[in-house]
C-alpha cells in the first residue's frame, strides 16, 4: 500500500513540504540516518495526518475530464510568458490557472534550460509572496523551485482560491477484511498480489463481467484496477474537508476512471459494482496471498 505527499496536501502544508524536501535532498537524508530511517519517520507522520488529495484531483480534473479540458485549448497555444500570466491572473478560473501551472511545469521539465525555467520560477515567486498555509516564503520557494513538483503550487492555488480553511473530519477506520493481520485493501493496483486478484475477479464475477462489458477489451483490466482502488484503497479514517473538496474528489475519481478507459456514463456504476463484490475480490486476494507465501517457502 502506498502513500505519497499528494495524499496530504491542504491538511498539513508543512508536512507536504517536508516530504518534498527530503525526497529531493539525498545529502539531508544521509545526515538524518539514511533512506530507511527518513522514510520510516515520514510514513509515520503521513499515516496519522488527515488526508487531502485535492491538488491531485484538480490536476486530473483539468487534464482528463473532457467537459473541462475543452475550455483549455487556447492555453495549449500559449508560450511560457502567457502561461505565467494565466496562472497568476486572479480573474481567471481556478481550473484555467491550474492547467496553466501544469503546462508551465511540463515545459520547464522538458526544456531543462533557463529560458524555460524562468517563468516557472516567477510563478513560484508569485505564490510565495501571498502564502496561504504554514509555509514560510523561503520554504515555499525552495520546495517549489524544482519544476517537477507542480503539485506544490497547486496546493497553494487551492488555498488561495478557497474562502475558508477546512477541517479534519473523523470518519472512523474503514471496515476491512484481514489476512494474518494484514488489511486486504493493502493489495490494490500497486501490488502484484492485488493486480492478479483484481484480474481474476473481473474475469469470474458475473456482475463485474457485465459492468465491464461496454469497455474496450484491452482497457478492461485497467478500469477494473482503478475501480477496485476507489472501492476500498482510497477511503481514509481522517479526511481534510473544505468548501468544494467533495466535488474535486468526485471529479478526480471520474477523471481517473475515464483515463483508465471507462465511459463517462458508467464510471460510478463500475465502482459501486466492485463495492458490492468486495467479498469476492477479498477471497481472490487471500488465495493469491497464500499462493505467494507458499512459493517463497
Amino acid at each position: 500500500m502506498g502513500i505519497a505527499f499528494e495524499d496530504i496536501g491542504q491538511s498539513d502544508p508543512r508536512l507536504t513540504g517536508e516530504i518534498v524536501f527530503l525526497a529531493t535532498r539525498q545529502d539531508v537524508r544521509e545526515a538524518l540516518g539514511g533512506d530507511y530511517d527518513v522514510a520510516s519517520m515520514l510514513v509515520s507522520k503521513m499515516c496519522t495526518a488527515a488526508k487531502d488529495r485535492s491538488a491531485d484531483h484538480l490536476a486530473c480534473r483539468v487534464n482528463r475530464l473532457p467537459s473541462v479540458r475543452q475550455s483549455m485549448e487556447d492555453i495549449d497555444l500559449l508560450m511560457p510568458d502567457g502561461l505565467l500570466r494565466t496562472s497568476t491572473d486572479r480573474m481567471e478560473t481556478r481550473d484555467r490557472r491550474a492547467y496553466a501551472i501544469l503546462r508551465l511545469s511540463q515545459l520547464g521539465s522538458a526544456g531543462k534550460g533557463k529560458k524555460q525555467a524562468q517563468p516557472y520560477l516567477e510563478l513560484v515567486g508569485h505564490f510565495a509572496s501571498d502564502l496561504r498555509g504554514e509555509w514560510t516564503q523561503v520554504e515555499f520557494e525552495r520546495l517549489a523551485a524544482n519544476w517537477v513538483n507542480a503539485l506544490v503550487p497547486l496546493v497553494q492555488l487551492i488555498a488561495q482560491t478557497t474562502a475558508r480553511a477546512g477541517v479534519a473530519i473523523e470518519q472512523g477506520v474503514p471496515v476491512t477484511a484481514e489476512c494474518g493481520e494484514i488489511p486486504l485493501y493493502t493489495f490494490d493496483k500497486h501490488t502484484s498480489v492485488g493486480i492478479r486478484a483484481i484480474r481474476e475477479s473481473s474475469r469470474t464475477e458475473t456482475s463485474v463481467i457485465n459492468v465491464l462489458r461496454p469497455i474496450l477489451p484491452e482497457r478492461r483490466e485497467a478500469v477494473a484496477r482503478m475501480a477496485a482502488f476507489y472501492c476500498d484503497a482510497a477511503p481514509v479514517a481522517r479526511r481534510y474537508k473544505f468548501e468544494g473538496s467533495d466535488q474535486l474528489r468526485t471529479d478526480g475519481m471520474k477523471a481517473d476512471m475515464l483515463f483508465a478507459g471507462a465511459a463517462p456514463y458508467n464510471s460510478e456504476e463500475i465502482v459501486r459494482t466492485f463495492e458490492c463484490e468486495l467479498p469476492a475480490l477479498n477471497a481472490h486476494r487471500i488465495r493469491r496471498l497464500e499462493s505467494s507465501r507458499r512459493q517463497k517457502v
